[in-house]
Protein backbone atom coordinates (compact mmCIF):
# COMPACT_ATOMS: atom_id res chain seq x y z
CA UNK A 1 0.00 0.00 0.00
CA UNK A 2 1.66 3.25 -1.14
CA UNK A 3 1.70 5.99 1.93
CA UNK A 4 0.54 10.23 1.10
CA UNK A 5 2.53 13.00 0.59
CA UNK A 6 1.97 16.09 2.55
CA UNK A 7 2.99 19.37 0.91
CA UNK A 8 3.59 22.27 3.16
CA UNK A 9 4.21 26.24 1.83
CA UNK A 10 6.88 27.37 3.96
CA UNK A 11 7.20 30.84 1.85
CA UNK A 12 6.76 32.82 -0.82
CA UNK A 13 9.03 35.79 -1.52
CA UNK A 14 8.00 38.54 -4.46
CA UNK A 15 10.66 40.70 -6.00
CA UNK A 16 8.32 43.15 -7.24
CA UNK A 17 10.87 44.73 -9.31
CA UNK A 18 11.79 41.55 -11.63
CA UNK A 19 7.89 40.93 -11.14
CA UNK A 20 9.32 37.04 -10.61
CA UNK A 21 8.57 35.05 -7.27
CA UNK A 22 10.28 32.70 -5.66
CA UNK A 23 8.55 29.43 -3.89
CA UNK A 24 9.34 27.19 -0.97
CA UNK A 25 7.55 23.84 0.00
CA UNK A 26 8.68 21.32 2.32
CA UNK A 27 7.78 17.49 1.09
CA UNK A 28 5.90 15.08 4.57
CA UNK A 29 5.10 11.75 4.80
CA UNK A 30 1.57 12.55 5.80
CA UNK A 31 1.32 9.79 8.56
CA UNK A 32 4.44 10.73 10.48
CA UNK A 33 5.12 14.06 8.86
CA UNK A 34 8.53 13.17 9.04
CA UNK A 35 10.20 15.35 5.99
CA UNK A 36 10.98 13.01 2.34
CA UNK A 37 14.38 14.10 1.33
CA UNK A 38 14.81 12.96 -2.58
CA UNK A 39 10.93 13.10 -3.50
CA UNK A 40 10.58 14.48 -7.19
CA UNK A 41 8.98 18.01 -7.47
CA UNK A 42 8.17 19.10 -11.23
CA UNK A 43 6.78 22.51 -12.39
CA UNK A 44 5.87 22.74 -16.15
CA UNK A 45 9.19 21.56 -17.60
CA UNK A 46 11.32 21.79 -14.41
CA UNK A 47 11.83 18.94 -12.26
CA UNK A 48 13.39 19.83 -8.88
CA UNK A 49 14.99 17.05 -6.16
CA UNK A 50 13.37 17.77 -2.36
CA UNK A 51 17.03 18.02 0.04
CA UNK A 52 17.74 16.05 3.13
CA UNK A 53 14.85 18.46 4.84
CA UNK A 54 12.03 17.57 2.75
CA UNK A 55 12.83 21.13 1.11
CA UNK A 56 12.27 22.15 -2.27
CA UNK A 57 12.68 26.02 -3.72
CA UNK A 58 11.45 27.30 -6.90
CA UNK A 59 12.77 30.87 -8.16
CA UNK A 60 11.74 33.00 -10.87
CA UNK A 61 8.39 31.68 -11.55
CA UNK A 62 6.32 34.13 -13.78
CA UNK A 63 3.27 35.62 -12.78
CA UNK A 64 -0.16 33.13 -13.43
CA UNK A 65 -0.94 29.11 -12.20
CA UNK A 66 1.60 26.97 -11.95
CA UNK A 67 1.15 23.16 -11.88
CA UNK A 68 3.24 21.26 -10.00
CA UNK A 69 3.07 17.12 -9.53
CA UNK A 70 5.29 15.36 -6.26
CA UNK A 71 6.28 12.01 -6.37
CA UNK A 72 8.66 9.61 -4.27
CA UNK A 73 9.01 6.01 -4.62
CA UNK A 74 6.27 4.20 -2.19
CA UNK A 75 4.26 7.05 -2.18
CA UNK A 76 1.11 8.26 -3.74
CA UNK A 77 1.82 10.79 -6.64
CA UNK A 78 -0.16 14.14 -5.92
CA UNK A 79 -0.48 17.35 -8.14
CA UNK A 80 -1.68 20.83 -6.98
CA UNK A 81 -1.22 24.13 -8.47
CA UNK A 82 -0.52 27.80 -7.18
CA UNK A 83 -0.95 30.95 -8.22
CA UNK A 84 1.04 33.50 -8.27
CA UNK A 85 1.93 36.08 -7.12
CA UNK A 86 -0.36 34.67 -3.28
CA UNK A 87 -2.31 37.47 -2.10
CA UNK A 88 -2.54 38.02 1.76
Amino acid sequence: MKKSILIVFISVFILQAKAQHSLSIIIKNKETQQPLAGAAIIENSKGLNSNDSGLVMFNNLTQGLHNFSVSHVGFIEKTFSVKSPLRA
